[in-house]
Order: structure tokens, then C-alpha cells, then sequence
């Protein structure tokens, strides 16, 4: 999700007008028309916007996370710490300016830890 901000505020909308709103499909643009038209009219316009925001910071989030990946992808260890079970590329990129080096660390077990 983009932002737990706007996830709260775009079901706090259908809550306070006491539509259900429970799972992620709240959140899809194939659905949005179907649960605005549970809304009264005063209420689509506030969603609208929401909803305008929430996409937003979606694609935002997608463009920084490449762009992390990217830049970790110019340290040759980044490609190396990727093929650790349950370590991907972000988990990675997040790892090299607190490892720097695995070479500073004796054992797996002192790097693990």
C-alpha cells in the first residue's frame, strides 16, 4: 500500500457513512466506481481526491524503489546479497550502507547477526 495515511482516510469515508469496507478491494481501480456509487454525492468528491492521492504515492513509491535498486545495483555485493534466502533487491539495497563490506565480518554467523 502507499500510504497508511490515506488508506485509513479513504475507508474512514465509506465507515462514516456506514458502508462496509473491509479487505483491499476498496483500493482498485476496476472497483472505485462500484463502492463510490455507495456513497452519497457529497461524499464521491472527498474519495475522489483520495483516491487521486493514493495513486500518486503508489506510483511514487514504484519510481523510488527503482531508483534504490538502481543505484544498489552499482555495488557488485548488492547482486551477491540478493541470493540469500529472504533477502531481495530492496532488503538488499536497504543492507549495503549498514554492511558497507561483508568482508569486515569473519563468519556468516558474526554477519548474520
Amino acid at each position: 500500500m502507499a500510504s497508511a495515511a490515506h488508506d485509513r482516510g479513504i475507508k474512514f469515508v465509506y465507515r462514516s457513512r456506514a458502508v462496509a469496507s473491509t479487505g483491499t478491494a476498496i483500493y482498485s481501480p476496476a472497483h472505485r466506481d462500484q463502492w463510490q456509487g455507495k456513497l452519497p454525492q457529497a461524499s464521491r468528491a472527498v474519495t475522489t481526491k483520495l483516491y487521486a492521492h493514493y495513486d500518486f504515492l503508489l506510483e511514487l513509491k514504484k519510481q523510488a524503489e527503482q531508483e534504490l535498486v538502481g543505484e544498489s545495483h552499482k555495488h557488485p555485493i548488492a547482486r551477491i546479497l540478493e541470493t540469500a534466502p529472504g533477502i531481495g533487491p530492496i532488503r538488499a539495497a536497504r543492507l549495503l550502507p549498514v554492511v558497507v563490506t561483508p568482508h569486515r565480518f569473519r563468519t556468516r554467523r558474526q554477519f548474520w547477526s
